[in-house]
């Protein structure tokens, strides 16, 4: 833990916000064909490594350059580059994101269901 980032993990946490938890009552309207042999479990899991995922983007961008090495540094300007006039102020994650940083969450069938399931419930 590095007191010298500009803004810490706890910090971090609190400013990107937390991808709902589904209820038992959304996971059970999710259609079977979207749901698979997903468990309830499975897909709130999900949603916690799509948030430390997105807290880690944001823990890189929001260090100094001066601080970053050179993967992070690399890391740094793809995270950059991937911004747009739709995702300015916003917080947001890619496929190359979830990719290079997920650990628990893949872009296989399941995966992609997770994040599907996660939307429609985000949607309502």
């Amino acid at each position: 833990n590095r007191s010298s980032d500009l803004l810490d993990k706890k910090t971090l946490k609190k400013l990107v916000p937390q991808i709902s938890y589904l209820t038992t009552d959304e996971f059970e309207s999710v259609p079977k064909y979207l749901k698979k042999r997903l468990t309830y479990e499975q897909v709130n899991a999900g949603a916690d490594e799509l948030h430390r995922i997105v807290i880690e983007k944001y823990k890189i961008l929001s260090m100094p350059r001066s601080k970053l090495g050179t993967q992070a540094m690399e890391k740094f300007h793809a995270f950059r580059n991937a911004e747009n006039d739709d995702t300015t102020g916003q917080h947001f994650f890619t496929e190359d994101d979830i990719r290079q940083m997920g650990q628990k969450i893949k872009l296989d069938s399941n995966g992609k269901a997770i994040l599907i399931i996660l939307r429609r419930s985000e949607e309502r």
